[in-house]
């Protein structure tokens, strides 16, 4: 956890390339995959313990002066997943990003309700991609009371018979 999070802090922000030219979809690909290693799991781990002191004693830290700072941590996911998610992505890419972004980013994100457009974009593109968006929606929706114009006639719009047999449904 304390490499992870050193990496976090130290690392992963100047990874990321100044220039647009250094874009491809090869790096963004292997970025992402290494995000997915570094995040953490997520935040609520906290609510199994009825302190809300962090549960560094569970924690395996390599060095043991280490002090996990989540809001530090917090911040940084921030700052990198601001510039990733800006990033020109593919099909591929962009269907790796949405899965790590319901699966670990969410959670650590400060704002999610940001993320709002970026979903609404992703669901018009169609196929899997619309329906990993349409997860993130749903999540909005759920749990930040997020509305948006017309989001029922989009969805209405996705039902079509080969939704039904895509990996993401």
């Amino acid at each position: 956890d304390d490499f992870c999070y050193y990496v976090w802090k130290l690392i992963l922000k100047n990874m990321i390339p100044t220039s647009r030219n250094d874009f491809n979809s090869v790096f963004i690909q292997n970025y992402l995959e290494l995000l997915n290693v570094l995040i953490p799991a997520s935040s609520n781990s906290k609510s199994n313990h009825d302190s809300g002191d962090d549960d560094d004693e569970e924690r395996k830290f390599l060095c043991k002066s280490i002090k996990f700072d989540s809001q530090t941590l917090r911040r940084n996911v921030n700052k990198v997943w601001n510039f990733v998610i800006q990033w020109p992505h593919n099909d591929l890419t962009q269907r790796a990003l949405l899965v790590l972004l319901l699966e670990k980013v969410m959670p650590h994100l400060e704002k999610p309700t940001l993320l709002t457009d970026y979903l609404m974009d992703s669901l018009d593109i169609g196929g899997s991609i619309a329906l990993l968006s349409l997860q993130g929606i749903f999540i909005l929706i759920h749990k930040y009371n997020m509305s948006y114009p017309n989001i029922y006639e989009k969805l209405y719009a996705m039902f079509e018979p080969e939704i039904f047999h895509m990996k993401f449904k």
